[in-house]
């Protein structure tokens, strides 16, 4: 963490970075930052005359708190209660009996200078206790609130701090001495940090980027400033210090200081408040110890920050352009937040690859030692324009390819005729060989090169803008496969013999022996290897003088991919646990395919905290290789690079935390918002328009609500108008009219039935959506679009004047404030409730779509509106609104909108912000401008002083709808701002602004960026990228309560008849339930005594003849359907190991291959081909292929909303001698010691993944071991094909389970990828109740979630079952109990 204020470390660079940001705020608070020197630095009290007119006299350390502000009166009362003051009393100052103000503070020149003579006068013969007693004060003020705040938001950046620091001193708080000092990050009185942080919205305590959110707050204190100070222009000052160093300060290039400086690493060059430049250094001035914090923090390390993860790019021959061609493509690339350029040291032909490029020898071309130093004149040059543009380099100092002929053949080639002598003459030379001499040589040269730039700077002195240095680019690769003739030569290394797997570790020891005085923040890279196992060589993670681990490859195997990433993330933590190497994706790429191979691989490396580095930018492309621009051929790829580079990666870096990967992870709990009090910060939601989805047919209408609410959207935008029948290619057969079509006041309320039938639709189907119902549409008024209703008719007269401009009380005015209260009025039959009273479906009433919009352009009426009264009616919406809520009454919490403009600045008026009876400020715009996008949203957000909701909500750009919804929605995010694209149809019109799920890429955009808005959506990311999403809701976490859910076994609650099903499903919503486990196995008739029928397997005799039709996957399909609309998902247990040899049963398995006789080897260890694997791997494929009759036939393996995880077999392995039957079952044992086959799950699982469940996000289970032991298998862990470890239990030990679930969390760590441990099977026969609280408690504390051995109707009390009943209450009251505290979603 870096510094805290009133923290005492004496190490690090946390004393620089207080005392600079206590600077920065004296500078703009009329203070002094000395606490301790003599003469007159020290300021004890300020009487200057422009204090004196605004603020009166100022008393304390760096100038705070004014005399009437309470602080004066707190440092008189320490300096004599607590620091032992003897002189002049100051205490006559203070008003008897209150103790917090001072008499008479006016603010007065009169009274400030007699004030601050006797301040001064006590403070000159006493000054070591009157600078405690200022110390102390602004602990209390100041210091302590900013620490308190920081902690709370969990800031770790000192920048971030230093800004808090200074929103409290500028701000001040709302406590006083003697009250709670804790801040009250709820309150929201006028010009408070509370307030400011309530606006700033989501913080790293949330999960939210701590650089995102940092701009947020500055832009919020700049806003706040601008509302509530007469000398607006300059105060916001305050908050471009913060925010040039955020963004990168002008200065920079002036100074020996980075171009971003989040550390407040000195020297800190800014523009201070008065416009002066200031130069900030390290005061260390300190605090008196006896206010210090209890602890101290460490030493910041400089290299750990957040941009230890970044985007950058390959490019490199970009020093050979010529310099305006460097400068043109880095502008372009600082412009989509590209921070590293990887470049090698090499010859370059002219004009290669199609550029303009010059033609240039390697640095030893044609002889060792003997340097050509035009490449590094021109890489010299390249770091003067990368500095500019605020991007660091990546150097690479040789190419492994010029050894022997690959690509080149340079003076090593050359001088050692390594074409003959081969590779090992270089790479397994002696030390003290030439050829090792001379590259150890070269590097060195290197580091110490230095031009009349940079202030005649050596190279290995110029961290802020070189990254990295690269011994080579992927040493010891096989040249062999280059496709060069002839070819280079073939190599290899690798732990096992071949190569020299120490060679980068020796030079690099080499490297710094020879250039002992490399800056400590540019880093050491071994350059790569050729592919994934040459760049994970161990030795590296061992070596302290290696700084990065660079990876290479160009596989396309996604798995591979993935597989790599988990395994340099494990080493990093195997061999660094001081976290001070890191890892790069450095090269990467797939010729043709660049722009989705970018696309696939970025957020891969994003959400594990790995930087990235595609191969390459060169300009211009060539389309048929790796490179790529921003030109016509490489847009694709530049795109994809644009989108991901803008993404934060996550708050836990992996060179911090090197555990688990990390994810974007958007504001918490994001829920549809109700109406607000003005001060409340927005919770940003993600929506659509699909303005006629109430005109489709029941089946249709569902199926696009369904697939909408599983893409996370929560709000669906309609309108009340008429729609023409087969409209858009629909193949809805019903013209509807608009209400008032025919006329002014007779209500056509056919549309108004549809929409309560959509209202109606939407909550049976138990969807988490609401609407924005627009009660007109502008366009309506002058047949723009074809329409001309009663309004149009009776009023307008081709002038929209007279519907806009009308005077009040006028019949056009009346006539359409009785629409609209018509409309809140209606009582359809469908819902049968008013909709002005129906919250739960309805998010917002709308006044009208785009009011004033001007339509001329497609065939209507010109028309404008501005806020100045110059064109249009401003007051418009807001006299509609009034008469609205005085005509129906407070809708709330219904809220109330504009209907946006027809663009941003229509959307703006101020006259609505102003308006108490508006609660929503829509803004709509089709600009395809980003930086419009970005500053129209900030706009309305300075805009906001009386506490609005904004929602972005309509925007789109034909034909490029997928790649526009997703910048936008980040930008929306970013800002909390809801946002809405236009529009969901089905079917899709590409050649306008429609999409749905048949536009695969729109739709996906759609559903990523919702879920990032509404995380709780989760459950809807596929679970090969769940880590796009971040941790599974169930993924260990023992600190976090809210990662469990809480389910039961009930494994044949499918053969209950359906009105059973749902009674007991009612009682187990009610209960919290998230999930319910049912196997697919036989039941007999009235089971457990239960009124359910008897049921055969669907493999009960017959081995491949699936007994489904009506039967038990039937059942269970329909069980699906009615527990969705429980808010309930089902764990389907494809098999019963218990029916292998007639424990429980004895099914076709059992017969066919006579496992009674045969044994369980003959199934569980059969060899990989064998038939019986392959009919057991069919049945899993059928079920998993199963088409749901209750989804329209769509695939189980798709049906994600209602299904969590399918799991290969219920305890597979297990010892069925045990279990009291006559006969036994066969005895077994599986472990990691011989017995029984650990591997079997994961072969199983490997060929489901591959096959029936490739692609699906449907997690995929074991099924649970017999007990802790066999269901903790670390071979399970290990296997990147399954994602839930099923733990089962049915001892009476809590103690065992909490050690076997510490144990679990281990296995996490050291397995192959995150897995979601459930605790899925226990049980205690005759005492479930005080079980299930014990079980639920451990199950807690590990963040772990858990399902009892079950639930059936009628209870057993003598076994494990429980139910709401009579002999199972108690059990199910620990139930609902522990369930209550499980709140995850699935």
């Amino acid at each position: 963490m870096g510094w805290q204020p009133l923290g005492n470390s004496d190490t690090g660079n946390e004393p620089c970075a207080q005392d600079i940001g206590y600077q920065l705020v004296s500078h703009a608070e009329n203070g002094h930052v000395d606490m301790t020197s003599g003469g007159n630095a020290y300021d004890f009290c300020s009487a200057e005359s422009e204090t004196v007119q605004m603020y009166g006299c100022t008393v304390g350390f760096a100038g705070f708190r004014t005399v009437d502000g309470g602080g004066a009166a707190l440092i008189i009362k320490a300096y004599y209660e607590n620091f032992g003051g003897e002189r002049l009393d100051l205490r006559t100052y203070l008003i008897p009996g209150n103790g917090h103000s001072i008499r008479n503070s006016n603010r007065s020149a009169e009274f400030c200078t007699r004030f601050c003579a006797d301040f001064r006068a006590v403070a000159a013969r006493d000054r070591a206790a009157m600078i405690k007693a200022q110390s102390y004060a602004h602990a209390v003020f100041y210091a302590l609130p900013t620490k308190q705040i920081s902690a709370a938001l969990k800031l770790t950046l000192p920048l971030s701090i230093a800004a808090i620091y200074a929103g409290v001193v500028n701000h001040g708080y709302n406590a006083m001495p003697g009250e709670n000092m804790q801040i009250n990050l709820k309150d929201t009185r006028g010009g408070t940090i509370e307030r400011v942080l309530k606006e700033a919205g989501s913080s790293p305590a949330d999960g939210t980027s701590e650089l995102i959110w940092l701009k947020r707050y500055l832009q919020a204190r700049s806003s706040t400033l601008y509302a509530t100070s007469s000398f607006s222009a300059t105060v916001q000052e305050r908050t471009n210090t913060y925010m040039a160093l955020l963004v990168g300060s002008t200065f920079a290039n002036n100074v020996n200081s980075p171009v971003q400086n989040l550390n407040l690493t000195p020297p800190v060059v800014t523009t201070d408040l008065y416009g002066f430049t200031q130069k900030y250094q390290c005061f260390q001035s300190g605090l008196p110890k006896h206010i210090t914090a209890s602890e101290n923090t460490p030493a910041l390390d400089k290299r750990d920050d957040s941009s230890t993860q970044f985007a950058g790019v390959n490019s490199y021959f970009l020093w050979a352009y010529p310099s305006d061609d460097q400068k043109r493509i880095l502008d372009q690339l600082e412009g989509i937040n590209i921070k590293v350029v990887r470049i090698f040291i090499t010859h370059i032909a002219a004009n290669a690859k199609s550029t303009n490029v010059g033609e240039y020898s390697d640095l030893e071309e044609e002889t060792t030692g003997t340097y050509n130093n035009a490449v590094l004149d021109q890489i010299d040059t390249l770091m003067v324009n990368a500095l500019a543009a605020g991007i660091k380099l990546i150097i690479c100092m040789h190419d492994r390819y010029n050894l022997d002929g690959t690509w080149g053949c340079d003076g090593y080639c050359k001088n050692y005729n390594i074409r003959d002598n081969g590779l090992d003459t270089f790479y397994n030379g002696d030390s003290d060989s030439q050829i090792v001499k001379d590259f150890d040589n070269r590097l060195a040269h290197i580091a110490n090169y230095a031009t009349s730039n940079f202030d005649g700077r050596a190279w290995k002195n110029r961290p802020e803008v070189i990254y990295a240095l690269e011994i080579q680019n992927e040493a010891q690769a096989d040249g062999s496969g280059n496709g060069q003739s002839p070819p280079g030569l073939s190599y290899k290394v690798d732990e096992g013999g071949s190569g020299n797997p120490s060679w980068w570790c020796d030079r690099a020891k080499a490297f710094k022996k020879n250039v002992p005085d490399l800056d400590d923040g540019i880093l050491i890279s071994t350059g790569g290897g050729q592919d994934f196992p040459q760049s994970l060589v161990s030795a590296n993670f061992k070596c302290d003088e290696i700084d990065i681990i660079a990876l290479h490859s160009y596989t396309q195997s996604t798995d591979e991919v993935d597989a790599a990433l988990d395994t340099a993330i494990k080493s990093l933590k195997d061999n660094s646990p001081d976290g001070k190497k890191t890892v790069i994706l450095e090269e990467f790429g797939w010729a043709g395919n660049q722009g989705n191979w970018i696309d696939t691989v970025a957020p891969k490396a994003i959400n594990k905290g790995i930087s990235w580095m595609p191969w390459e930018v060169t300009d211009p492309t060539n389309n048929a290789d790796l490179e790529f621009y921003n030109d016509d051929s490489g847009n694709l790829a530049w795109g994809k690079t644009s989108y991901w580079a803008k993404q934060p990666f996550g708050s836990s870096p992996q060179r911090r935390d090197l555990t688990h990967g990390t994810s974007y992870t958007p504001p918490k709990d994001p829920v549809i918002p109700y109406r607000r009090d003005t001060s409340s910060v927005q919770t940003p939601f993600a929506g659509v328009n699909s303005y006629f989805i109430w005109a489709y047919e029941d089946a249709d209408q569902i199926q696009i609500l369904k697939d909408v609410a599983a893409a996370g959207i929560k709000v669906i935008r309609i309108f009340i108008t008429g729609f023409g029948a087969y409209n858009k290619g629909t193949n809805i057969a019903t013209t509807y009219s608009d209400i008032e079509e025919s006329g002014v006041g007779s209500y056509n309320d056919l549309v108004l039935q549809r929409i309560d039938r959509l209202l109606l639709n939407i909550r049976d189907s138990k969807l988490d959506l609401k609407l924005i119902i627009c009660m007109h549409d502008r366009y309506n008024l002058d047949s723009t679009w074809g329409t001309c209703d009663g309004y149009c008719q009776k009023y307008v007269n081709s002038d929209l004047n007279n519907f806009y401009k009308a005077s009040a009380g006028s019949d056009v005015h009346k006539d359409f404030d009785k629409r609209l209260q018509h409309i809140a009025n209606f009582k359809g039959d469908s819902i049968k409730k008013t909709w002005k009273t129906y919250s739960e479906g309805i998010y917002a009433f709308e006044i009208q779509n785009e009011g004033q919009a001007n339509g001329a352009a497609n065939g209507g009426l010109w028309y404008n509106v501005k806020d100045d009264y110059s064109v249009g009616n401003p007051d418009w919406w807001c006299d509609r609104a009034k008469a609205f809520v005085a005509n129906v009454g407070d809708v709330s919490p219904i809220l109330v909108s504009t209907g946006g403009g027809q663009e941003f600045s229509q959307s703006l008026v101020k006259q609505n912000f102003e308006c108490d009876a508006l609660d929503v400020i829509a803004l709509h715009s089709y600009t395809t401008s980003l930086d419009e996008v970005t500053s129209s949203i900030k706009t309305a957000l300075d805009l906001n002083s009386h506490g609005k909701i904004i929602i972005f909500e309509e925007f789109g750009w034909t034909q490029n709808q997928a790649s526009w919804i997703a910048s936008v929605a980040e930008v929306a995010i970013a800002q909390g701002v809801s946002w809405m694209p236009w529009q969901v149809a089905n079917p899709t019109n590409f050649r306008d602004f429609e999409f749905y799920t048949d536009d695969t890429g729109t739709w996906d955009a759609l559903k990523d960026w919702a879920q990032k808005t509404n995380p709780s959506e989760s459950q809807y990311t596929p679970s090969d990228s769940q880590s796009e999403q971040g941790q599974s809701v169930d993924t260990v976490d023992a600190t976090a309560s809210s990662t469990s859910w809480a389910g039961v076994n009930s494994y044949f609650l499918w053969a209950y008849p359906d009105e059973d099903q749902t009674r007991i499903l009612d009682q187990l919503k009610q209960a919290n339930i998230k999930v319910i486990r049912v196997y697919i196995t036989h039941i007999g008739k009235q089971a457990k005594g239960s009124n359910v029928k008897a049921y055969d397997d669907i493999e009960e005799t017959v081995i491949g003849k699936y007994n489904s039709d009506q039967k038990v996957l039937s059942r269970v399909d329909l069980l699906m359907r009615n527990a969705k609309k429980h808010g309930i998902k089902l764990i389907i247990c494809m098999h019963d190991r218990y029916n292998l040899d007639g424990t429980w049963g004895c099914d076709a398995y059992c017969q066919k291959y006579n496992l009674k006789s045969a044994g369980l080897d003959a199934f569980y260890k059969a060899d990989s081909g064998s038939q019986i694997l392959s009919d057991f791997d069919k049945r899993l494929a059928y079920i998993a292929n199963y088409k749901s009759p209750a989804q329209g036939s769509k695939p189980w393996s798709q049906c994600s909303d209602g299904i969590y995880a399918f799991e290969i077999q219920n305890e597979a392995q297990a010892d069925g001698s045990q279990n009291g039957q006559s006969p036994p079952g066969t005895k077994y044992k599986v472990d990691s010691n011989g017995n029984g086959n650990p591997s079997w799950w994961c072969d199983r699982a490997k060929v489901l993944k591959n096959g029936a469940l490739q692609g699906s996000s449907i997690l995929l289970g074991t099924g649970g071991g017999q007990d802790l032991a066999s269901s903790l298998l670390a071979e399970n862990f290990n296997c990147p094909h399954l994602d839930v470890i099923g733990v089962h239990h049915f001892s009476s030990s809590s103690d065992d389970v909490d050690a076997a679930l510490e144990k679990a969390m281990t296995l996490i760590d050291n397995g192959n990828g995150d897995k979601t441990i459930i605790l899925e099977s226990f049980g205690k026969a005759g005492d479930q109740a005080a079980w299930i609280g014990q079980i639920a408690q451990v199950a807690h504390k590990h963040g772990i979630s858990w399902l009892p051995w079950q639930v059936v109707d009628p209870t057993s009390s003598k076994d494990y079952e429980f139910y709401n009943d009579d002999s199972g209450s108690d059990a199910w009251k620990e139930l609902a109990k522990w369930a209550g505290n499980a709140t995850a979603s699935v």
